[in-house]
């Protein structure tokens, strides 16, 4: 199972997610499949559990939440609208002996006339509120966290748990390195708590994709990249893959949604020819499908 962390501090929340998706039986389906959205570039969004929304395996998750969040502008209703959503088709999955799901939106909430605040959304049938369901519930419950006022940092972590002696290590890290605003080197923590996980987890993947968010977002609606590094940068939401082999010429992004329009599967590709971009239209402003 996917392990989903989240970090909430009050500048930039950065969020990670693997691409590995497992049988039943715990071996390797697949090392390349997305996980993660961004909707626009305000929340990341990330997810733990059932790879696939239908019997036949034909709407992936990832589609599925992309495609519910077209049209919606505010977080808590479109949440909820999510929450019952899932709980519809994922009750439809009879004959599937594990149909846990987590879904965790993270970014900036604003109250009218208010600052931005950092906050969190979990969308699950089995993780909701301090209980751990170790199969999934009928119901989809919406939890909210918020970071309380004046706090450094709160981390989560969704799907595959942390043992204490590795979240005894990884706070330490964490208080100092978010004093010091060393964004790149928390998610490089981030990154290799991930993969620590992995070595233990098989159903935990080496590979990761990650969405940084900042408060202050100088270009508003938009995602960005630098396909020539796997740091991100503090003043736009960006976005950075990073394999367990390194910086690679292909690079993958999220699934990305803003008012009308929905895209996916976002591939870039730098070769001695120049550079290559093809992404998947899931919805076009205007079309009814």
């Amino acid at each position: 199972m996917t392990l989903v962390p989240t970090l909430l501090t009050p500048n930039h929340i950065p969020q990670v997610s693997d691409r590995r998706l497992t049988f039943p039986d715990g071996s390797v389906a697949d090392d390349s499949y997305n996980k993660a959205v961004s909707w626009c570039s305000v929340f990341s969004i990330g997810f733990t559990g059932i790879a696939y929304i239908d019997r036949r395996q034909d709407q992936p998750v990832s589609e599925f939440i992309t495609e519910g969040l077209c049209g919606h502008r505010q977080v808590m209703p479109a949440a909820r609208q999510l929450a019952e959503a899932l709980t519809v088709a994922v009750d439809k999955l009879t004959g599937w002996p594990d149909r846990r799901l987590s879904v965790v939106l993270a970014g900036f909430g604003t109250e009218p006339g208010g600052r931005p605040e950092p906050m969190q959304l979990r969308i699950s049938n089995f993780e909701i509120g301090s209980q751990r369901f170790p199969v999934h519930q009928r119901q989809f419950v919406v939890d909210q966290l918020s970071a309380t006022p004046g706090s450094k940092f709160v981390y989560t972590t969704a799907g595959a748990e942390l043992r204490l002696d590795e979240w005894r290590q990884l706070r330490r890290r964490l208080d100092r390195l978010v004093r010091e605003g060393a964004w790149n080197q928390l998610i490089r923590l981030m990154v290799m708590t991930q993969r620590r996980v992995a070595r233990r987890d098989g159903t935990v993947g080496q590979d990761a994709m990650v969405i940084s968010t900042p408060r202050d977002n100088a270009a508003p609606g938009t995602l960005m990249t630098d396909a020539d590094s796997l740091d991100i940068g503090y003043e736009s939401t960006m976005c950075t893959y990073i394999p367990a082999g390194g910086l690679s010429p292909t690079r993958f992004g999220p699934h990305y949604v803003c008012g009308d329009a929905a895209l996916a599967d976002f591939e870039t590709t730098v070769d001695e020819d120049g550079e290559s971009v093809s992404v998947r239209f899931l919805r076009v402003p205007g079309s009814s499908t």
